[in-house]
């Protein structure tokens, strides 16, 4: 970007307001999560279920945090080129590490506390309104009523489990009988391929861990015993494959179950993004000092041409999804929040980040990239979208193919289309827009336990999710921007988060925004170029 477009528009409206906006979308997408079946793993689950919940919730989730990536390494980019190296590793020290630490032991703590205050259904029967929160609650006079009632009992779910898999993990025998007797398939594999009688092999640790996450209560005698049980059901053939693959190698599943707990075990929740952040910051400045030390110069102006992001970028991203565990049963990318990132979902978004930051490089004043945005999110919505929400986990391979192209095109021109539709219309200094710039790095931080218990408050509420969804959003933004003003704006929190702020009508003698940037400018003239570094913002 040019010191003359710099100067003329110091500060960028409208990747500030685009940033606000991902973030605070993090708050509707889990909202909207307590409306969909329990099987989902959340702590409240509402008396009233939304079906077209879950398709707007893959609406968002299919680009909210791509987009904020990319902004992100648009800024680290900005950044690194204004101050130099140590000064980008020091300021992502302080806006990023150091908020992230203070999360694991304020936010994340404060999160499980309110979790296992909510956790208990507002109704048994109409928390179990499907075959898998049945199994869960161990309710098989209600599985069979839902078979009854025409439910697939070979149904899967998001990871491809079906009714009968979780029943032989849990070791629900009476569930499992009634599956049996109603035609299920005792050898269906999930979509990691693990089948019944493998997840009848787990350690009663892992067991337990899971078994919490969902909410599902459980004796280790009872589940061994049930285990025992339905294993007469399943092929003798699966059973004597599973128990001698797990006396083959002992030392090499133990090894496996550790390495999956620092994979799978939810240390950081929604805080994951800052996690990712840091290591794409160190692996940004280890590609810099590459990148200097080489005796040719990086093309970045196919960076500014959305042709040659569609032909570039989008295949990779594409084959990195399709390596994801989850990918067959849901729309975008999966989600890492264990204390180890999981190495494709990082590849997938550090794709995002440093495209951000070629995209700084390539200059791009004039908004080539994104000016056709008005075709761009037609096409992302109407097409785009549809097809890679249909065809995503389709077992025609054919089909699968291109349900993953769509969804990473979607991811991409969605992206670039929110940016032009924001350059076009938030281009300028906007209060409002500006403050819940500001304010949202704290909203989304420190958003999930209020979210909680509103969604706790609401659920018993005879009224229709569509209802619910807006109370619950209004209410917790309402009460986070009022802490927001009086605890954090002007409180050594809001300094952390996003600089030092002072109290209208006293008196700073030298600027210091957000993220306030010294460009380089002849001596004795300091010009601050005010720029939002700080990487705000979920899901």
């Amino acid at each position: 970007m040019s010191k003359a477009a710099i100067l003329s528009d110091p500060r960028r409206h409208d990747l500030d307001a685009l940033r606000a906006v991902a973030m605070l979308l993090g708050i509707v997408l889990h909202g909207m999560i307590s409306f969909l079946p329990v099987a989902s793993g959340w702590a409240v689950q509402d008396s009233r279920q939304a079906d077209g919940f879950g398709v707007i919730l893959s609406m968002i989730h299919g680009f909210r945090m791509p987009l904020f990536f990319l902004i992100s390494g648009f800024f680290t980019m900005m950044l690194l080129r204004r101050r130099g190296i140590p000064a980008l590793l020091w300021h992502r020290f302080r806006r990023i590490f150091l908020p992230l630490v203070l999360g694991l032991f304020t936010i994340i703590p404060t999160v499980w506390i309110v979790s296992a205050f909510v956790q208990q259904p507002a109704d048994a029967n109409a928390s179990a309104d499907d075959l898998w929160a049945a199994v869960i609650m161990d309710q098989p006079d209600r599985v069979q009523a839902l078979i009854d009632d025409g439910h697939d009992v070979n149904a899967r779910s998001d990871d491809g489990a079906t009714p009968f898999l979780l029943a032989a993990f849990l070791g629900r025998d009476d569930a499992a009988e009634v599956l049996i007797r109603n035609g299920a398939d005792p050898t269906l594999a999930n979509y990691k391929g693990e089948t019944p009688a493998d997840v009848m092999q787990a350690p009663w640790s892992l067991t337990k861990m899971i078994a919490g996450f969902v909410k599902a209560p459980v004796k280790q005698e009872a589940v061994q015993a049930g285990r025992q049980r339905i294993a007469q059901w399943i092929p003798e053939k699966s059973i004597d494959s599973a128990t001698t693959a797990k006396s083959a190698d002992q030392a090499k599943e133990a090894a496996q179950a550790l390495l999956a707990a620092l994979f799978f075990v939810p240390v950081f929740l929604h805080l994951w993004f800052l996690w990712f952040l840091c290591f794409l910051v160190v692996g940004f400045v280890i590609g810099v000092w590459i990148y200097r030390r080489l005796p040719w110069a990086l093309p970045t102006m196919w960076a500014a041409s959305a042709f040659w992001v569609i032909v570039l970028v989008v295949p990779v991203t594409a084959l990195l999804q399709a390596s994801m565990k989850s990918n067959a049963g849901q729309f975008g990318p999966d989600t890492s929040i264990g204390l180890l990132p999981l190495p494709v979902v990082l590849a997938y978004y550090a794709v995002f980040f440093f495209f951000g930051a070629l995209y700084y490089r390539a200059d791009d004043t004039t908004g080539r990239l994104s000016r056709h945005w008005p075709a761009m999110l037609l096409v992302s919505l109407a097409v785009l979208f549809p097809v890679g929400l249909t065809w995503g986990g389709a077992g025609n391979q054919t089909h699968r193919i291109v349900g993953l192209l769509c969804q990473t095109g979607y991811a991409w021109l969605m992206s670039i289309g929110m940016m032009g539709l924001f350059r076009r219309y938030c281009h300028a200094h906007n209060p409002v827009m500006r403050y819940l710039s500001d304010s949202s790095y704290w909203l989304y931080v420190a958003h999930m336990p209020v979210i909680l218990l509103v969604q706790a408050w609401v659920r018993d509420w005879d009224l229709s999710p569509y209802i619910k969804l807006p109370i619950i959003c209004v209410v917790t933004s309402v009460v986070l921007l009022i802490s927001y003003q009086y605890l954090v704006r002007y409180t050594p929190i809001g300094t952390l988060l996003n600089g030092k702020r002072v109290r209208p009508g006293r008196h700073r003698p030298t600027p210091d925004h957000t993220d306030a940037i010294l460009i380089d400018t002849p001596p004795g003239t300091d010009t601050v170029v005010e720029a939002k570094i700080a990487s705000s913002g979920p899901s």
